[in-house]
């Protein structure tokens, strides 16, 4: 059957219709753009009781929470120093884990942070990943503080943040890589094998998006762990906007980010702790990675999208770009596969099929009109062409 014109439309501009909707709303980067707050002290009875909040927030707790928070990482480091002095061992690493484990929950009441854990761990099992979506930094330390100290795989960044990494955490194992340098990919795979074979190791946290993304929305889960054959435990955060918004932004330092936080009100969010999850066996792992997503999304209430976070730090990859093509080059070929196909009438199935090379020619040897242009008829000649009565 041949394509009727609204079909023939719908497919040639298919293409278009891609590139407008991307123009008109942009779906990628809305995932990382900060949420807007939302001005509520317009009417002149609220500015002032606006104003008190304003630098209640930004003079007393603040500089409380700031106080509390300088404290705690002081007397981190003066137990850190402390557990030097003892030699390389069960006792050291139990006091280092202790004092570490002190320090992040601390770390959470600068934050005034308030959680609200809903399901239970899952009993302890060899080869399990914790994995959970990602917005922020603190990610680590409020699943740390409010369900147990994870170990963690992620960035390695410079700076005090760097410092925290490297020496702070030293005392659970953590995994650290540079996303630049491909070749530290199999490096993190043998040591994450490693780590969660070891009966001994704290338990591993991944955020298999690889970067923060705003907390309406979860993004494309990398494969990396899910071919592993451990067994995953998806964990779901959501934060209440209300209060304050953990999506730490690419255009903010890790500074700024943490006194935007210590001067909200206070960091409020749930934490769901999904039931395990195992591969498979007719199942790959990018199939196994989005079935874990997706739980992480119907727990959390977060937007499901398909996008691969590492578009926001570098450009498209060829392949990604191939794939297009070749969606774009099927979607034609079929509608010219359509439009070759004979329209089959009932009662002519015994005629030749036209060729369509014959018309053209009958068409090329006929005459030329003429470019006089035609007569009108009077009225008396169109009365005596009609047929008498």
């Amino acid at each position: 059957m041949s394509l009727s014109v609204k079909q023939l439309f719908q497919h040639t501009t298919q293409t278009f219709n891609d590139g407008f909707q991307e123009i008109a709303q942009d779906s990628f980067f809305k995932c990382f753009r900060p949420k807007p707050v939302e001005n509520w002290n317009f009417a002149w009875h609220l500015k002032p009781i606006w104003a008190l909040g304003w630098v209640f927030r930004h003079f007393v707790l603040f500089p409380l929470r700031f106080l509390y928070f300088l404290g705690s990482v002081l007397f981190f480091l003066v137990g850190y120093i402390f557990c030097t002095l003892f030699p390389r061992g069960e006792t050291r690493s139990n006091l280092e884990f202790k004092f570490l484990h002190l320090l992040i929950k601390n770390m959470m009441v600068s934050l005034t942070g308030t959680i609200k854990v809903h399901g239970n761990l899952p009993p302890p099992h060899p080869s399990t990943i914790f994995v959970s979506n990602h917005s922020s930094l603190i990610d680590w330390v409020s699943l740390s503080a409010s369900i147990q100290p994870f170990s963690v795989i992620g960035q390695r960044h410079q700076g005090w943040v760097g410092f925290f990494q490297t020496v702070m955490l030293k005392a659970l194992n953590p995994v650290w890589f540079e996303r630049s340098d491909a070749r530290n990919r199999q490096v993190v795979s043998a040591l994450i094998k490693r780590h969660i074979h070891d009966p001994y190791a704290q338990p591993l946290l991944v955020f298999p998006e690889g970067t923060c993304v705003v907390n309406d929305f979860c993004m494309q889960f990398k494969r990396g762990v899910f071919g592993l054959g451990a067994q995953i435990v998806p964990i779901g955060i959501k934060y209440n906007f209300d209060f304050a918004d953990g999506y730490w932004h690419i255009g903010t330092t890790m500074t700024q980010h943490l006194f935007r936080l210590m001067c909200s009100w206070a960091v409020v969010m749930d934490v769901y702790i999904c039931d395990p999850m195992t591969q498979k066996w007719d199942e790959s792992p990018e199939q196994f990675a989005q079935r874990c997503k997706t739980v992480i999304c119907e727990a959390t209430g977060l937007q499901d999208v398909e996008f691969d976070g590492y578009y926001k730090r570098q450009q498209v990859k060829e392949k990604d770009v191939q794939a297009r093509k070749v969606l774009q080059s099927d979607t034609i070929k079929e509608m010219f596969e359509h439009l070759r196909e004979p329209e089959v009438y009932p009662g002519l199935e015994e005629y030749e099929p036209l060729d369509v090379s014959e018309v053209m020619l009958t068409f090329k040897q006929l005459p030329e009109p003429s470019k006089t242009p035609m007569p009108f008829f009077k009225e008396e000649e169109e009365e005596e062409c009609s047929p008498q009565k």
